[in-house]
């Protein structure tokens, strides 16, 4: 365990970034242009979040990632389809016994059986959402032996925590990983090979960002 004055650090990472600051419009969100394996085309995925004025984005609280995907390049004679997105949704945080939690995971998937998937194109576009608990079950119990831990207290108690609790235990951020898997068949492919692309970036805490706002004052 590590006692309170050993508190080992998380590595240093770099990471695209959704901002939450609290003068920030986040309609215009962030862009990533991600290559297939294999393909000439390129997938485009857009992220964006509510605005501080409708919804700050805090750990404790239940929140909302918007998405979309098209392809870029795609040529005509070829056809892709989203098979299934995963997200996996983690904290970031300063420390390393809290940094990398998991907070909340998602699969999205077509709901019948008369299509392969998600149809995209360079003008059809998915559109998702990521909704995110703020305190499920698996997370409270994960943040309590990491909170046991960080202060090297014997005794674990299960606790819902504050979101002062998670600014004490270092969390700035959430993190989020997605891998999309495409189904994609030429015209010459009798059927669709499957090519998974993966990506990652992260999240600005709001109450993190107002905490170290408050410090520079």
């Amino acid at each position: 365990m590590l006692s309170g004055c050993e508190k080992e650090l998380a590595p240093t990472e770099d990471y695209d970034v959704v901002n939450t600051d609290t003068n920030s419009d986040l309609s215009s969100g962030l862009t990533q242009v991600l290559d297939v394996s294999g393909e000439e085309f390129k997938l485009v995925t857009e992220y964006s979040c509510d605005s501080t004025a409708e919804r700050t984005w805090r750990v404790t609280s239940d929140k909302f990632l918007y998405f979309n995907v098209h392809t870029e390049g795609l040529p005509a004679d070829t056809k892709v389809y989203i098979d299934n997105v995963h997200i996996d949704t983690t904290v970031k945080s300063e420390y390393a016994v809290v940094d990398g939690i998991l907070q909340d995971t998602m699969d999205d998937r077509i709901h019948n059986s008369q299509m392969l998937g998600f149809p995209i194109g360079n003008d059809t576009y998915y559109y998702g959402v990521d909704a995110i608990e703020g305190s499920n079950d698996s997370f409270v119990q994960s943040t309590t032996y990491a909170y046991t831990s960080y202060y090297g207290e014997s005794e674990y108690k299960l606790k819902r925590y504050t979101e002062s609790d998670y600014l004490e235990l270092g969390v700035y951020a959430n993190k989020f990983q997605f891998v999309y898997d495409l189904l994609i068949q030429g015209p010459n492919d009798e059927t669709p090979r499957c090519v998974s692309v993966n990506t990652d970036f992260i999240v600005n805490i709001t109450s993190a960002l107002e905490k170290n706002n408050q410090k520079t004052k």
